[in-house]
């Protein structure tokens, strides 16, 4: 059985109302509509990642981002890349991790050159962080 990873994005409107979008993705159907699913122009409040949505590899294991000034996912050929940046923070700038199609896979963890890290955090769908 193919194993899924899933996007669950919390989004809040003008009247403080919470949304939630998820949108999975996986081996069979690649990542397509990832970022049209979960797209908004409101604010974020929080953006987990759930790595192997059936149990197929142990999981589910759960990636929470939080404490940033800006987030964007991307897709991605083999997956699904979320960037975030810290305006505030102690460790300012961008980076950005991919999360591949098959829950198996770890994924990869890289910082955004200075020089793309407007394009990287522009791309996709592309949140400013409540409150930060």
């Amino acid at each position: 059985m193919a194993a899924d990873n899933c996007i669950h994005v919390v989004l809040i409107n003008p009247a403080g109302n919470l949304i939630q979008r998820t949108v999975n993705f996986n081996p069979a159907q690649g990542s397509a509509g990832v970022e049209h699913g979960t797209k908004s122009a409101l604010e974020i409040v929080a953006l987990f990642v759930e790595r192997d949505v059936q149990g197929d590899a142990g999981g589910p294991f759960w990636d929470e981002y939080s404490g940033n000034s800006q987030y964007s996912v991307t897709e991605a050929y083999d997956g699904v890349t979320v960037t975030k940046r810290d305006l505030t923070g102690a460790t300012k700038g961008a980076t950005k991790k991919s999360y591949f199609d098959s829950a198996g896979s770890p994924g990869s963890n890289t910082p955004v050159a200075n020089a793309f890290e407007e394009s990287a955090i522009g791309a996709g769908a592309n949140w400013p962080v409540l409150d930060d």
